[in-house]
């Protein structure tokens, strides 16, 4: 009986250890990878958070900074990104808090891959490196994007650095001030009807009392029209008339305080 016990368990540990060790492929070897989010300290009232549903063993969460990679533990556990004001984590055990179903987490729009890989011998990449930045944000997501990549070599190829440009819709994110108050406007934004052929309907439900700046874009960025309101109450319906557009794709833009959010709609 002993001996069962005995063979179970030492099966348990190889099945763990299987799980968290990487089996080297024949005639391969490790990229190593380190990715970066490097504009997080400039957004003073948020805090981004790295959420990992560890596949054996317990989850854990821990706060993004600028200067250190992203980790996620096992390459099969899943990790996800989230913004989260400040305020609301001060004092808190951040693991003990379930991300993916609390209201004051806004998700990323982007998947990120923080963990390294094999290439086979005949490969030299032997290091990369990623570096991305907070875009802005929508009333449902935070937007990163790449802006840098480098690939290192082990034959003497000297590092291969190429950057890029956000590249997303015209004018549908804006960078935001690091004051900017995000969780309180996030929400509670409808335009309605989408696709509409007659006047649109902008409903704001949320705890925002002030003006509302309200423009209008084509999709290719042109500024079409632009129009003032003043939101007096938790919901409030402000009419932008249409009707002398052309059929197409455009853009809304709505700006509260410092908080703007850009919704795409259809016209007839």
């Amino acid at each position: 009986m002993k001996t069962i016990k005995a063979i179970i368990l030492l099966a348990g540990i190889l099945v763990q250890y299987t799980l968290h060790a990487d089996i080297i492929p024949e005639n391969s070897h490790y990229v190593a990878k380190c990715v970066k989010i490097t504009n997080t300290s400039e957004y003073h009232d948020i805090r981004l958070i790295g959420d990992v549903n560890n596949l054996v063993g317990e989850d854990y969460s821990y706060v993004i900074s600028d200067t250190e990679c992203l980790n996620k533990g096992y390459k099969f556990n899943s990790f996800a990104i989230y913004a989260v004001p400040a305020s609301y984590i001060e004092g808190k055990d951040i693991n003990t808090i379930d991300w993916s179903g609390n209201s004051n987490a806004v998700p990323a729009d982007t998947s990120i891959e923080p963990v390294g890989y094999y290439v086979d011998n005949s490969n030299p990449v032997v290091g990369e490196e990623q570096y991305y930045k907070i875009a802005g944000f929508t009333n449902t997501s935070i937007v990163l994007y790449k802006w840098k990549e480098v690939i290192r070599y082990n034959d003497g190829t000297p590092d291969k650095v190429q950057t890029y440009s956000y590249t997303g819709q015209p004018l549908l994110f804006q960078e935001m001030p690091a004051s900017v108050p995000i969780i309180p406007y996030l929400y509670g934004v409808k335009i309605f009807p989408n696709p509409s052929s007659d006047d649109l309907n902008v409903q704001m439900s949320n705890g925002y009392t002030g003006p509302v700046d309200i423009a209008l874009f084509s999709i290719t960025g042109v500024a079409l029209d632009s129009y003032f309101f003043e939101k007096y109450n938790e919901t409030s319906t402000f009419v932008i008339p249409i009707k002398k557009l052309q059929g197409g794709i455009y853009f809304v833009r709505l700006q509260m305080d410092n908080f703007i959010a850009t919704h795409k709609i259809k016209i007839n």
